[in-house]
């Protein structure tokens, strides 16, 4: 009995260790799968943590990259100015060449500060009702106090993954500055150096912000008829814009002295200069329209700029083709200058469309601008409206053409829109029809709108100044010339005849 009872006594300790045992190993059971389920998560934290920072870091280059791309194109469209310059210059006398050259670089100078003080803030400010903005003067708004400390940052120009306000800022002072520079060539040779200036100013401070506020601003064209108005890059905004006030104080001004009698005396005087101008001009147009695309980090922006490069060729070859042929069969002889500004008359009409059509309709919308170019110079000409460089006909007349051609031609057909959606029609995936309708009566309203505005207030300007006898040169400068009279250099150039007229030696 007692081995019995100690056996069972072994029996109940082996029974009540076995079941401590299983109990301890269901323990470290539930210990292993809480510490797998907690790597589980771990790894899985870590996992998202990396693509979060190579997010943010594919984002971070891409913005970099959005930034060169508009620095470069901002920097290249600075060379239009060496462009305008030698058009102009080049298409003056020779004894106005320093006038001419001054107002150009000068004007660069003026628009310059005036972008920075009120241009940019009136035009991509806090927008007032869609009409004009009204934050971040001289440049207030390009800087803002970051988390760290209070320390300085940049502005960025949307809440996550975009470009600063910096870059921005400088890519639009290239278009600012264009705008004023090509109402030079219009009021060449007779307007006051200062009373340009001046101009020049209001331009960069009243006329052309205020129209970037309407349009590119996210003002009331951009969203009229929800359609908005379609201007990838100026035709309107900038060439139309500069074109009208340049007609403007063309007509004020008056014909230069004996410029309708004695025609003969007002021909180009340096050809090689405006031939340069012109291929400066043509070239910096190319990152005039490609850079408008704002960006270059994705595929699909990519192709959409070149679409607008190779459209910007396409219309700058088809205009000078069109023009040179169209005033051959006029007078019967090779046209360098219609050439040269018929090109030019290409890449304004194409500006407005390059990036909403295609290679075909690029052609015949820089063919048909050419036409409204000659059209319209001969118009100045009947009226004797003295625009020495044609820069009405070229930027006006085809500046207006541009804006109503993009929506003529949008590649969405006649009942789809693009406009400024690029490779997107409008109303996105349901693509709303008969939207096209809708979008050429917004061009049509802008186009009024911009001629207007730039109009009423280059009117205002230049009668105002002819009324106080500040606005014109007298005509003892005008006749002996400007750079004589008025310029410490009183000559750009001194041209020595030795033998013949074909051996003109140019000094500089």
């Amino acid at each position: 009995m007692r081995l019995l009872a100690v056996i069972l006594l072994l029996d109940w300790a082996a029974s009540d260790e076995l079941a401590q045992l299983r109990l301890e190993v269901q323990q470290l059971r539930q210990r292993i799968e809480e510490r797998q389920l907690q790597s589980a998560d771990d790894i899985n934290q870590q996992l998202l943590q990396k693509v979060e920072e190579a997010r943010e870091q594919a984002a971070s280059q891409s913005t970099a990259l959005d930034t060169i791309w508009l620095l470069a194109c901002g920097t290249l469209c600075m060379f239009m100015h060496v462009g305008f310059a030698m058009v102009e210059s080049g298409s003056c006398r020779a004894k106005n060449a320093s006038d001419v050259l001054i107002k150009n670089v000068l004007g660069l100078c003026v628009g310059s500060v005036a972008w920075w003080a009120c241009g940019w803030a009136l035009a991509f400010g806090t927008s007032y009702h869609g009409l004009v903005g009204t934050t971040g003067f001289v440049g207030e708004d390009l800087l803002v106090s970051g988390g760290n400390g209070g320390a300085l940052t940049y502005a960025e120009t949307c809440d996550e993954g975009c470009t600063s306000k910096l870059v921005h800022w400088f890519f639009q002072w290239a278009f600012c500055t264009t705008t004023a520079s090509i109402v030079s060539g219009g009021v060449a040779e007779r307007i006051k150096c200062s009373n340009f200036a001046v101009f020049t100013f209001l331009m960069s401070t009243a006329v052309y912000p205020v129209i970037v506020s309407w349009t590119w601003g996210g003002g009331w064209l951009s969203t009229l008829l929800e359609v908005g108005y379609t201007d990838f890059a100026g035709s309107g905004v900038v060439h139309l814009t500069g074109g009208t006030a340049a007609l403007v104080g063309a007509s004020i001004l008056g014909p230069r002295g004996n410029r309708f009698l004695k025609p003969a005396g007002f021909e180009a005087h340096n050809l090689p200069l405006v031939v340069l101008g012109t291929l400066f001009l043509w070239a910096g147009w190319l990152a005039f329209n490609a850079g408008s695309s704002g960006a270059l980090h994705d595929s699909d922006t990519a192709a959409l700029t070149a679409q607008a490069v190779m459209n910007t060729v396409i219309a700058g070859a088809a205009g000078g083709m069109t023009t040179i042929l169209i005033r051959l069969a006029l007078i019967k002889k090779y046209d360098l200058t219609g050439l040269c500004n018929g090109v030019l008359a290409g890449c304004v009409s194409i500006t407005a469309g390059c990036a909403n059509m295609n290679a075909g309709a690029a052609f015949v919308t820089a063919t048909l601008g050419a036409c409204f170019y000659l059209a319209t110079s001969h118009l100045l000409l009947r009226w004797q409206i003295d625009d020495p460089v044609d820069a009405s006909p070229v930027h006006g007349a085809c500046g207006l053409w541009g804006v109503l051609a993009a929506a003529i031609f949008d590649w969405g057909g006649l009942e789809r829109y693009h406009g400024g959606n690029g490779w997107t029609c409008w109303g996105y995936s349901d693509c709303i029809v008969d939207a096209k309708s809708a979008a050429l009566l917004v061009q049509l309203v802008a186009g009024v709108t911009i001629v207007a505005w730039a109009g009423t207030i280059s009117f205002a300007f230049f009668r105002i100044s002819a009324c106080f006898g500040c606005l014109r040169v007298d005509e003892r400068c005008e006749e002996e010339g400007i750079d004589a009279t008025e310029f410490a250099q009183s000559t750009a150039y001194t041209l020595n005849e030795r033998e013949s007229p074909d051996s003109w030696r140019v000094l500089f």
